[in-house]
């Protein structure tokens, strides 16, 4: 179906708003792409369509299966799930059942790591070594969850369900709108201060399920 068309529009509020699939939750990266497909060089393959991006999923091992989890070493009481939602980038482009066109829609899911100083994708040279303090795995490891697109909806707390299948509400300290996991205010993401309010203790940030793992 042609995406914007009447056809594709009526299919979407049939098989999905109506029958209640719609939700304002928020993903996570690991819960939908799980790990980073890495070339020779640290980079991520160029897809055959769209950009070499974290959430492209062709960059990506696909969503995170039972036997990854249970092989996790870092407590999977710290790997979020899913999380209250913060507003897309985009607005809702046609009706939908009660839905009015440009209403706001929540995040499908968080963006995947980035780096601390800007919350870019780390890209290398041919030839990059792997190993080292300079190399990419070192650059990867050096990264975090932009996990912005959870959002602190209820009077500055977040609810976060994690791998155990547990809850916990997460507070956005000095209410800037996000949850900042390590990221300088200098970054430019947005962070209205320097203070970690979710700590790697408690939720995972790491750029890969594999470790190392935080203390």
């Amino acid at each position: 179906m042609v995406p914007g068309s009447e056809e594709r529009r009526a299919h979407v509020e049939s098989r999905i708003y109506n029958k209640f699939y719609n939700t304002n939750y928020t993903a996570s990266w690991f819960l939908v792409r799980m790990e980073l497909k890495l070339d020779a060089n640290g980079n991520l393959p160029a897809p055959p369509c769209g950009d070499a991006h974290p959430a492209n999923l062709f960059c990506t091992a696909g969503p995170l299966v039972q036997k990854k989890l249970d092989l996790l070493d870092a407590p999977s009481n710290t790997l979020p799930m899913l999380g209250c939602g913060g507003f897309a980038a985009e607005t809702l482009p046609l009706a939908v059942g009660d839905a009015e066109q440009g209403s706001p829609m929540a995040k499908s899911f968080t963006d995947g790591p980035v780096l601390l100083g800007d919350l870019t994708v780390p890209v290398f040279g041919a030839g990059a070594p792997k190993t080292g303090p300079s190399g990419w795995w070192a650059t990867w490891s050096n990264t975090r969850q932009d996990y912005r697109g959870f959002a602190p909806v209820h009077r500055g707390v977040c609810n976060l369900l994690f791998g155990d299948g547990s809850v916990r509400a997460v507070k956005d300290g000095n209410r800037d709108g996000f949850l900042n996991n390590g990221f300088p205010a200098s970054s430019g993401g947005g962070f209205q201060g320097d203070s970690v309010e979710i700590p790697e203790t408690e939720v995972f940030s790491r750029w890969s399920l594999e470790g190392p793992f935080p203390d």
